[in-house]
C-alpha cells in the first residue's frame, strides 16, 4: 500500500508587496525628571537653612539693641544724678556767702548807730523872782522830759548819701567799701597739755578717713575702643614698581599654633561630627582617621568652608531620615 502525504502551505505567504500592519505599545512618560525633583529638594533645603540663620541673626540683634537701650538708659540716669548733686552743692554755697554778706551788713550798720550824739538842751539862767521860780522850774522839767524823748526818737545820720561827689559817698561805694574791707576772724589756737586726749583724737581722725575710704564708691575706669584700619597692597604694584607679601607676625604664628595643637587634641567624634554639619563627608563613608583629622584641620584653618554639592546633601539627608 502506498501512503501519499499532503503538505499544505498558506496562499498568503506567496502573495508579493504586501504590509503587515503592527499595533503600536503606548509608552507610559515619565511627568517629573528625577533632576527636577533633586533640584526642587535642593531649593527647599536652601531656603530653610536661610529661614534659620535670618530668625538667628533677627535674635541677635534684638538682643544688642535691648543691651544698648539699658546701657544708655543707665548712663542717662547717673548723668542726671550727677547734675543733681551738682547744682545742689552750687544753691548751698550761694546760700552761706548770702547769710556771710546780710551778717556783715548788719554788723556794721550797728557799729554806724552807736556814735554818741550831742546834747541839744539849752538851758536858759535869768534872774527871775521867787514866785516865778516854781513856775520855771517845772516848766523847765516839762521840757527837758520832752526833749529827751525827741532826742531818743531821732534816728542818727546814715554813713552813705544821695549825692555824687557830696561829702558822703553813695550807697554803691559804701557797700564796695564794705565788701573789700571785711574784718578778718582770728582764732586762736590752744594746744592741749593731756596726752591721751591726742590720742584719742588721732585715733578718731583714721577712724574717719576709714569709714570714708570705706564708704566712696570705687571708681569706674571707661575703656575707650579705637578702630584703627589700615589699607595694605599686595601684590604687583605697576605705578610704583613695588610687589607687596603679606607677612605674618610672630604673635599670629603663635596663635595659629596653638590653634592647630587644639584641633589635633580633639577627638575623632567631634571631627565626624564637624565633617557632617558642613556636608565634607557623607554619612556611613568608611574614611581612615588620618584623611578625616587631615580634612577637618585644612577646612577649620581655612575659615569654616561648606560643601553645597547636591549628591552628599541628599545622601545625607536620607541617611538622616533612615536613622
Amino acid at each position: 500500500m502506498s501512503e501519499k502525504k499532503s503538505i499544505s502551505i498558506n496562499p498568503s505567504y506567496f502573495k508579493i508587496g504586501g504590509k503587515k500592519e503592527k499595533k503600536k505599545k503606548p509608552t507610559l512618560k515619565n511627568k517629573l525628571n528625577p533632576n527636577d525633583i533633586k533640584k526642587k529638594l535642593i531649593a527647599k533645603i536652601k531656603a530653610h537653612q536661610k529661614r534659620e540663620k535670618d530668625d538667628e541673626v533677627i535674635k541677635d540683634e534684638k538682643e544688642k539693641e535691648n543691651d544698648t537701650f539699658k546701657n544708655e538708659f543707665q548712663e542717662t540716669l547717673s548723668y542726671l544724678e550727677n547734675m543733681k548733686t551738682k547744682r545742689k552743692a552750687k544753691k548751698e554755697k550761694r546760700e552761706k556767702r548770702k547769710n556771710i554778706n546780710k551778717t556783715l551788713k548788719k554788723s556794721k550798720q550797728q557799729v554806724g548807730s552807736k556814735i554818741k550824739q550831742p546834747n541839744n538842751i539849752v538851758i536858759d539862767i535869768n534872774p527871775m523872782n521867787s514866785n516865778n521860780s516854781s513856775n520855771n522850774s517845772s516848766n523847765n522839767s516839762s521840757n527837758n522830759s520832752s526833749n529827751n524823748s525827741s532826742n531818743n526818737s531821732i534816728l542818727p545820720d546814715p554813713p552813705h548819701g544821695c549825692l555824687k561827689g557830696g561829702t558822703k559817698p553813695t550807697w554803691r561805694q559804701y557797700n564796695k567799701t564794705l565788701k573789700r574791707n571785711k574784718d578778718e576772724i582770728i582764732t586762736e589756737y590752744k594746744p592741749n597739755l593731756n596726752p591721751q586726749f591726742e590720742e584719742r583724737s588721732d585715733k578718731l581722725e583714721k577712724l574717719k578717713d576709714k569709714f570714708k575710704e570705706i564708704s566712696q564708691p570705687p571708681k569706674i575706669t571707661k575703656i575707650k575702643t579705637r578702630r584703627i584700619r589700615r589699607k595694605i597692597t599686595l601684590g604687583k604694584n605697576t605705578k610704583r614698581g613695588i610687589i607687596g607679601v603679606l607677612v605674618k607676625s610672630k604673635k599670629t604664628r603663635k596663635n595659629v599654633k596653638k590653634e592647630v595643637d587644639i584641633l589635633k587634641h580633639k577627638s575623632i567624634n567631634e571631627v565626624k561630627d564637624y565633617l557632617r554639619k558642613h556636608n565634607l563627608t557623607k554619612i556611613g563613608s568608611s574614611a581612615p582617621e588620618h584623611i578625616l583629622r587631615a580634612t577637618f584641620e585644612n577646612a577649620y584653618l581655612s575659615g569654616n568652608i561648606i560643601n553645597n554639592n547636591s549628591d552628599i546633601l541628599l545622601h545625607n539627608w536620607h541617611k538622616d531620615e533612615e536613622i
